[in-house]
């Protein structure tokens, strides 16, 4: 109603039920306080899903680094890059911009102008992002606690509740709509992910 959109700024309210997308809107009438959650290691612990998901990624598509060798992204070294860099595709080009650009299934070419690599980055992700979408399915559950949080949240009336986060939108989706819900989701005053925004961290 114009009420309604009134109150959210002119920005449309999801209906109850709705599948999220990435949006703002306004649920919360007078917020005082804002509780805004990340998605990966905060509502899920998806940090080693998307490690995973990169290397079945770089598996795939054979990748390996002349003179170093095969990428492949270790635990200890994936929790630096993902508190490093925001986004899929920037922690690809930061790496690989340090470590050295790689082949596909051990070639000799490596992409050398800027819109080589883009194109190959590109690939990366797509393919990354339905290795994700997979793991996922079978294996993302909720941080404990979590989603009993966000329902004392959306229930207080002064505090605006939000789920942002720099990951790639499609895979971000996957996740909030499979564990955090769309009725959940529906009553939340923002959804945001990788793109949505000008600026991803840090």
């Amino acid at each position: 109603d114009p009420d309604a959109n009134q109150r959210s700024g002119g920005a449309a309210v999801r209906p109850a039920g709705a599948t999220a997308r990435a949006s703002v809107g306004s649920n919360t009438e007078n917020p005082r306080f804002a509780l805004l959650f990340d998605c990966d290691g905060v509502i899920v612990e998806t940090e080693e899903l998307h490690r995973k998901a990169y290397n079945a990624s770089f598996k795939h598509f054979g990748l390996v680094i002349p003179g170093k060798g095969k990428v492949e992204w270790s635990v200890e070294y994936y929790d630096v890059l993902a508190n490093t860099v925001g986004g899929g595709k920037p922690k690809m080009r930061y790496h690989f911009d340090n470590n050295g650009w790689p082949s596909f299934f051990g070639g000799s070419k490596v992409p050398r102008t800027d819109e080589e690599k883009t194109k190959m980055v590109d690939s990366l992700q797509d393919m990354k992002t339905e290795f994700y979408k997979d793991i996922v399915e079978s294996q993302a559950i909720a941080r404990p606690g979590v989603l009993r949080l966000i329902d004392e949240a959306i229930a207080a009336p002064d505090i605006a509740v939000g789920i942002c986060s720099a990951a790639t939108k499609e895979g971000f989706l996957k996740v909030v709509n499979s564990i955090v819900g769309p009725d959940r989701l529906s009553r939340l005053d923002v959804v945001m992910a990788g793109g949505d925004g000008t600026k991803k961290k840090p």
